[in-house]
C-alpha cells in the first residue's frame, strides 16, 4: 500500500467498506488525501476541510502557500474539493448524512475532538473516524465519552460504525 504505513488502515476501512464519499477533516500537507485518491479507486468524492490557520512558528505566508500547493495537487483529481474554513464553519455546508465517512484529523485539543465529533456525527450515514487514537491528546478521551462502539483499527485511527 502506501509508504504512510499508518494511512493503511484508513485506506483499507475506505476499500472493504466500498465507501463513496468521505470527509476528511485536517488536511494539512494533503498526504493522506493523495493515498486515498490513488488507493480506493470507488472513491467517488472527497473533500478535504482545513482553515490553514497559522499557529506556532508558522506564519500566514507559509499556510497560504501550503493550502494553494495541497489545493492544486489533490484538486487535479476530479473525485476531489477542498475546502478552506474551519470545521465548524464547513460543518454548516452539509445536510445530515450526506457523505457516508468522515475522518477527523483536526485540531487535536479536547474542546476541538469534542466540538468535531458532535457537529460531523450527523453529516456521517456510515463511518466516523479520525487519527490519534492514542498519544499526548486527549482524543481517546473525547471519542469514548462521545461513542460507546469505538473500536481502534491500527495506525492510531478510530472508528465508529453509525
Amino acid at each position: 500500500m502506501t509508504k504512510f504505513s499508518h494511512h493503511n488502515p484508513i485506506i483499507k476501512l475506505i476499500n472493504d467498506k466500498e465507501i463513496k464519499s468521505m470527509v476528511e477533516i485536517g488536511v494539512w500537507r494533503g498526504w493522506l488525501a493523495e493515498n486515498i485518491l490513488l488507493e480506493c479507486p470507488r472513491l467517488e468524492r472527497y473533500i478535504g476541510i482545513d482553515p490553514w490557520i497559522p499557529y506556532g512558528q508558522k506564519v500566514a505566508e507559509d499556510w497560504d502557500k501550503i493550502a494553494k500547493e495541497v489545493t492544486e495537487s489533490i484538486t487535479a483529481d476530479d473525485r476531489a474539493a477542498i475546502i478552506r474554513k474551519t470545521s465548524s464553519e464547513a460543518s454548516l455546508d452539509f445536510e445530515k448524512k450526506s457523505v457516508e465517512l468522515v475522518f477527523i484529523d483536526g485540531d487535536h485539543s479536547h474542546a476541538a475532538v469534542s466540538n468535531d465529533t458532535e457537529l460531523w456525527t450527523p453529516i456521517a450515514s456510515r463511518v466516523i473516524c479520525g487519527h490519534d487514537w492514542s498519544g499526548k491528546w486527549s482524543v481517546k478521551k473525547v471519542v469514548e465519552k462521545a461513542f460507546d462502539n469505538v473500536t481502534s483499527i491500527g495506525g492510531n485511527v478510530w472508528v465508529v460504525e453509525l
